[in-house]
């Protein structure tokens, strides 16, 4: 072994027997390289004597430590840094054999960062190991995870989000290529929202995954459905609704772009109200569909029909009724503008009752159209016709009868505006009996209107007549005969008080006998 020392008496050098430097030193005695037998270096120290470099037989550095010896970098044999190291000797960098980064550790020996052989970050890791994020082979994220490790991201090879996901690694949203969100899911995985590829929602779901909202591209909703998939509501691109349904799809009511109800629905789908354009109801309809009423644009009843769709009603502008049909569409009541009937009806259309403008009856029919009763406009009865349309009575406008008649409509009595008989007529309308005031018979004539008798106030007969108007018997105010005439008038018997004959004349009138009060010839 050889010395090389400085002037100043210090070795500068340590060799081999051979001539080769073994240690290079500093002026103050200090080893800074030591190299090999065959003069590589070998190590490269401070000039404080502490390791800086370690090197390979080949002159190739394989460690460089630090100014107190802690190893920073462990080299490749062809001086590829393999670790880069902490000031405390933990491992921070593990590289390729090129090179190129393949773990980044943290000051504990923790991997946080894994690398592609080309340099690339493959896995983000926590300060426990869990890894946070996973990168494609180009560097782009695809995954992020929470602490815990349970994906949270999921992104796609340009590094845009596809997928949210919970910490329960449901997934929460879908996006586009592009970043734009398509779904929202609940956190148990149900989808709730769903967008268009610019963002806006076109469908909103129950937690149970059934559409609840339909909406337009412009975000304006569209249909509203039931919790069990079922349309209720149908709107417009406005968002006007213009459909109501029920919970079984069935439509309950339609509306106009405006807002307005046109229509009114059963649960069956069976149109109940059918409405104008201002929301007033012009039609209200049946169970099954019929029209009930139809009505004025001012909500006022014009038309009342039967279940059959038969017209019931018809009324006035103003709600007075005017006609009552029946539900064979027959007319039974016909009424003024006031409200008044003017005619009731059967159900075969026959009028029964003619009323005046005050709804006082003025004739009242039988079942086949024919007048019964005449009535004054007062109420009172003046006619009483029979059901073959003939007057049986005429009466007064206090109700008192007139008139009596067969059913032929020939007068067979006349009476007082007291009641009393004061003609009796044939069944050819002659007069037969004439009688007072207190319904005495005065006069009986003839079929050809001849006075056959003639009678006291107090119906006792004074004279009874031929034919011909031609006077045989005169009698007493006690009904006893006092003369006997002939054909032409010319007495031939005259009687006393008690009916005894006591002259017989002639058909001259020349007295023949004589008699006694006891009939005897005198």
């Amino acid at each position: 072994m050889c010395h090389v020392l400085a002037s100043t008496g210090v070795i500068r050098h340590v060799l081999t027997s051979t001539g080769v430097i073994r240690h290079v030193l500093t002026s103050t005695g200090v080893i800074r390289l030591v190299l090999e037998s065959t003069g590589v270096i070998n190590l490269v120290l401070t000039s404080t004597g502490v390791i800086r470099l370690v090197l390979t037989s080949t002159s190739v550095i394989r460690l460089v430590l630090t100014s107190t010896c802690v190893i920073r970098h462990v080299l490749t044999s062809t001086c590829v840094i393999r670790h880069v190291l902490t000031s405390t000797c933990v491992i921070r960098l593990v590289l390729t054999s090129t090179g190129v980064i393949r773990l980044v550790l943290t000051s504990t020996c923790v991997i946080l960062l894994v690398l592609t052989p080309t340099g690339v970050i493959r896995y983000v890791l926590t300060s426990t190991i869990v890894i946070r994020h996973v990168l494609t082979s180009t560097g782009v994220i695809r995954h992020v995870l929470t602490s815990t490790g349970v994906i949270r991201h999921v992104l796609t090879s340009t590094g845009v989000i596809r997928h949210v996901l919970t910490s329960t690694d449901v997934i929460l949203l879908v996006l586009t290529s592009t970043g734009v969100i398509r779904h929202v899911l609940t956190s148990t995985g149900v989808i709730r929202h769903v967008l268009t590829s610019t963002g806006v929602i076109r469908h909103v779901l129950t937690s149970t995954g059934v559409i609840r909202h339909v909406l337009t591209s412009t975000g304006v909703i569209r249909l509203v459905l039931a919790c069990t998939g079922v349309i209720r509501l149908v709107l417009t691109s406005t968002g006007v609704i213009r459909l109501v349904l029920t919970s079984t799809g069935v439509i309950r009511l339609t509306i106009t772009s405006t807002g307005v109800i046109r229509l009114v629905l059963t649960s069956t789908g069976v149109i109940r109200h059918v409405l104008t354009s201002t929301g007033v109801i012009r039609l209200v309809l049946t169970s099954t569909c019929v029209i009930r009423h139809v009505l004025t644009s001012t909500s006022v009843i014009r038309l009342v029909l039967a279940c059959t769709g038969v017209i019931c009603l018809t009324i006035t502008s103003t709600g007075v009724i005017r006609l009552v049909l029946t539900s064979t569409s027959v007319v039974r009541l016909t009424i003024t503008t006031t409200g008044v009937i003017r005619l009731t009806i059967t159900s075969t259309g026959v009028i029964r009752h003619v009323l005046i403008s005050t709804g006082v009856i003025r004739l009242v029919l039988t079942s086949t159209g024919v007048i019964r009763l005449v009535l004054t406009s007062t109420g009172v009865i003046r006619l009483t016709i029979t059901s073959t349309g003939v007057i049986r009575l005429v009466l007064t406008s206090t109700s008192v009868i007139r008139h009596v008649l067969i059913s032929t409509g020939v007068i067979r009595l006349v009476l007082t505006s007291t009641c009393v008989i004061r003609h009796v007529l044939t069944f050819t309308s002659v007069i037969r009996h004439v009688l007072t005031s207190t319904g005495v018979i005065r006069h009986v004539l003839t079929s050809t209107d001849i006075i056959l008798l003639v009678l006291t106030s107090t119906g006792v007969i004074r004279h009874v007549l031929t034919s011909t108007g031609v006077i045989r018997h005169v009698l007493t105010s006690t009904g006893v005969i006092r003369l006997v005439l002939t054909s032409t008038g010319v007495i031939r018997h005259v009687l006393t008080s008690t009916g005894v004959i006591r002259l017989v004349l002639a058909c001259t009138g020349v007295i023949r006998l004589v008699l006694t009060s006891t009939c005897v010839m005198y």
